[in-house]
């Protein structure tokens, strides 16, 4: 049984300092000792509170594998690959049970890396298996290639070293018979080639003609000591530059490369503009013929490789040809609104120690807009200008200082660059070259800035397409080699978010286009529902703005957010402040608004109810839950000899009075679920809106067959009344001597303290749309929802959804028909009541024969 796993458990696993490490012991543990079910229960809680690292979705991936079998397995293989394709154990994996062979030749290609002979030998035996090859890992020192080399048949291969501006003669390699890895590849050597030049590449050439690129890799350093000292500064305080030049590499995506340049060619700042295109050994016909057109007629200098050397290389051969003035690194799928150039060069010239300015972006990590680290679609050209406009309109040449710039679009001062240098070529074809110079800037004193009043559209990743995890994981390993307070420092500036609030102060600008659907309540629960309510009508179509009231530090806050993570997602207003408390109300006012709905009216700021209500658009409440709605009014028969938990009423003046506003205002109630349909035609007397789908069909509970009787636990929403609940349950089964057990799929407010019942186990979070997975998984043959007043339109969604019995607390007071199967509880029983009745039915038993006997 999976929650028998918690049975003697060592006190470190209740330990939160060390609790995920424990996971990890004891999941590896229980799958070395043949226990794959209990393995897979502390595999699955890793991957549920570490959902980024990749150890977790391996170890549940064999947990899987072994208890359920490969094919239901295989997904957490590949979400670990995807996590992580650098790491040496998914790597073996997926050479050993991955369906792919195209995954399976990556896996091996990462492997080629690894120092250890057995990793090398199995990498070597998957890519002989797939047919002929030839392939190496070679490092660029100094002026020579040095490292291995390995290719299928016994006859030589051909090495042209290509270094610099020039080529050395083609170098034969014979095959070594004594090396270690000769027997798993077919042949192998080890080289060391003496080239003059610094190289940065080989081809390998097969018998057959065949040549396979290998970029070389650099020696691992310490950041470079920059090369000179801060230019001097004139009087004004400023560095004289003539120009600026534009350095965009160039290799995929003909489309985006072209509106890139397009948008280039109408920039105009006050000086001398250059464009230096580097085509990265593109393999797009369009995008070499657009190249050559351009340079043809002036618009640009073009560099052209014949290897793709990587975005670090390629920007570097342009910076070499240029002596002056600052510099524009600039990826190919980026959008200039117009005079952008000119704006950040205005920002840079009128700031103290400048190095680096970034603007903001729908996607630029750490100066993404709205939402840092969250990209959003790339707008139109037209979108991008007016979001720039109103950049500039709100935050001027206002500037935030970040931990480093993001080189999609960053503008470098001259200064920087006789301070730093060139690029660091240690990253490969690309990601976090742009982030290691920025810190050498800042080692230098140079500041590394976002400019707030600047805003240029990126579409992201179309060079790299699916290989970015690689490199990025690869990269983010020899970024913290070099800078190790790396990590730290990114990690707090994200958590401060000093962006914020120029983010804010330019969705003030940004009223929407269209009408949107206001969906009104307050933080908390209510907001889970409400969020529900979005999804439901995004899919219909309809554009919703989640707008938010909560406590603050100097009263009530208001915040308004697009559900679809489009602007707004900044504005936050405390209503106690008279300018912010008007700001607000006048955003309100200039939203055009097609209707709203309400949850919790009696907990709405009496300000924002009366400004909502004043707008004359149509007024509904959404009965999500029953906290709205005075639960103390409902007067059901009380039932004969059992002890009842007592309603709290709220009958407090000023919550009713709300209350009555609202429901005289509004012209209907929306309903989402069964459930509460039933609630509202009982309680309230308004026309009825089922917001759910009517037409769907919900049969009969049809229980999964469960040896282990397990009980999934939904608890959408952590709370200390519902860990109680489940606390006395547990207790009241073990007393009874049950084997059945909980699992909990979720979070609790205390999970640790929960589990230590021993016949509950907790998930860690689980996302709605993974809800069908987790329970197959678990093998949960029976649901229930613990809430006694919240979430309405849980019950019928999980039900159909899974065709399971389900247990609930039944407000409708038998209104609703109940499915047969299922268990419903008064809402006044108490818990102990309700343990008694949850075991008779987990345990499939009739609830009513077993009371009667």
């Amino acid at each position: 049984m999976i929650v028998s796993a918690l049975d003697d458990l060592d006190a470190a696993f209740f330990d939160p300092r060390r609790h995920r490490d424990v996971l990890a012991v004891m999941a590896s543990s229980r799958l070395a000792d043949g226990r794959p079910d209990q393995a897979f229960a502390f595999a699955d809680r890793l991957c549920r509170i570490d959902p980024s690292a990749a150890l977790g979705r391996l170890l549940r991936f064999e947990a899987l594998r072994l208890w359920r079998g490969l094919d239901r397995a295989l997904a957490d293989l590949d979400r670990a690959a995807d996590l992580d394709p650098t790491d040496r154990g998914v790597n073996r994996a997926l050479l050993r049970w991955s369906l792919e062979a195209g995954q399976r030749n990556t896996a091996a290609a990462s492997l080629l890396r690894s120092l250890d002979p057995d990793d090398l030998a199995l990498a070597l035996q998957a890519l002989r298996a797939a047919g002929p090859m030839a392939t190496g890992v070679l490092r660029s020192q100094g002026g020579s290639v040095v490292g291995w080399v390995a290719w299928s048949g016994h006859d030589p291969v051909q090495l042209h070293v290509v270094g610099g501006s020039s080529m050395a003669d083609d170098v034969t390699i014979r095959p070594d018979v004594g090396h270690k890895l000769a027997s798993a590849a077919g042949a192998a050597a080890s080289i060391r080639i003496d080239c003059g030049s610094t190289p940065v590449a080989v081809d390998l050439v097969r018998a057959d003609g065949v040549a396979t690129t290998i970029l070389l890799e650099q020696t691992l350093a310490q950041p470079a000591v920059p090369r000179g000292p801060v230019g001097p500064l004139d009087p004004s305080g400023r560095v004289a530059r003539p120009c600026v030049t534009v350095v965009v590499p160039v290799y995929e995506d003909a489309a985006a490369t072209r509106a890139c340049l397009d948008s280039l060619e109408a920039q105009a700042i006050d000086g001398d503009l250059a464009v230096i295109a580097v085509d990265d050994a593109s393999p797009n016909d369009a995008i070499r013929q657009d190249l050559d057109r351009r340079a043809s007629r002036g618009a640009l200098r073009l560099i052209r490789n014949s290897h793709n050397l990587g975005f670090a290389r390629a920007v570097n051969m342009a910076l070499s040809e240029v002596e002056a003035g600052d510099v524009l690194l600039l990826n190919a799928d980026t959008l200039l609104p117009p005079d952008a150039i000119r704006h950040l060069k205005q920002v840079a010239d009128a700031t103290d120690r400048v190095g680096t300015v970034t603007p903001f972006s729908n996607n630029g990590e750490e100066a993404s807009f709205p939402l840092a680290h969250r990209a959003s679609p790339l707008p139109a050209l037209d979108e991008i200008a007016a979001i720039d406009r109103a950049a500039r309109e709100r935050n001027g040449w206002g500037v935030v200082d970040m931990p480093n710039g993001i080189g999609f679009c960053l503008y470098i001062m001259r200064r920087c660059l006789d301070a730093v240098g060139s690029l660091p070529e240690l990253y490969e074809r690309g990601y976090y070259e742009d982030v290691d110079f920025c810190l050498q800037a800042a080692e230098a004193g140079l500041r590394n800035l976002c400019a707030t009043g600047v805003y240029v559209g990126h579409a992201g990743s179309l060079s790299f397409g699916a290989s970015k995890r690689a490199l990025v994981m690869r990269n983010l390993r020899i970024l913290e080699h070099r800078f190790p307070h790396y990590r730290a420092q990114s990690a707090a500036f994200a958590a401060a978010d000093p962006l914020a609030a120029a983010r804010a102060r330019i969705e003030a600008l940004l009223v929407p286009s269209q009408a949107v659907r206001i969906l009104a309540g307050p933080t908390g629960k209510p907001m889970l529902v409400l969020r529900r309510r979005a999804a439901v009508l995004q899919a219909m179509g309809v554009a919703c703005l989640i707008l938010a009231w909560g406590p603050g530090a100097s009263g009530p806050t208001l915040t308004m957010r697009r559900s679809d993570g489009g602007a707004p997602q900044n504005l936050r207003f405390a209503l106690g402040k008279t300018d912010e408390r008007d700001a607000a109300l006048a955003t309100v006012r200039a939203m055009p608004i097609d209707r709203i709905e309400m949850a919790d009216p009696k907990t709405c700021p009496d300000v924002v109810l009366h400004a909502l209500l004043d707008r004359g658009v149509p007024f509904d409440l959404l009965c999500g839950d029953l906290e709205w709605f005075a639960p103390g009014s409902v007067r059901p028969p009380d039932p004969v000899g059992d002890q009842m938990v007592p309603i709290p009423e709220d009958d407090t003046a000023v919550p009713q009075a709300r209350l009555r506003l609202a429901l005289n205002a509004a012209d209907q109630v929306v309903t989402v679920d069964r459930l509460s349909d039933a609630f509202a035609r009982r309680m309230v007397g308004k026309p009825i809106l089922q917001g759910f789908a009517t037409g769907t069909s919900i049969g009969a509970a049809s229980p999964h067959a469960s040896e282990q009787g397990l009980v999934g636990v939904l608890v959408p929403h952590a709370s200390a009344s519902v860990d109680r609940m489940l606390t006395t349950i547990a207790r009241r089964f073990r007393a009874r001597g049950s084997r059945c057990g909980l699992v909990v799929l979720g979070h609790a407010m205390a999970d640790l303290s929960l589990m230590a019942a021993a016949n509950i186990m907790v998930s860690g979070p689980v996302d709605d749309a993974d809800l069908d997975e987790a329970i197959d998984a678990y093998g949960i043959g029976r649901l229930f929802l613990p809430e006694r007043t919240g979430f309405f339109g849980v019950i019928d969604d999980v039900a159909q959804r899974t065709g399971l019995p389900m247990s609930y607390f039944d407000w409708s007071f038998g209104q609703m028909p109940l499915r047969d199967g299922d268990l419903c509880f008064d809402p006044r029983r108490g818990d102990e009541t309700i343990a008694d009745e949850l075991l008779v039915w987990a345990s499939g038993r009739d609830a009513a024969l077993d009371h009667a006997a």
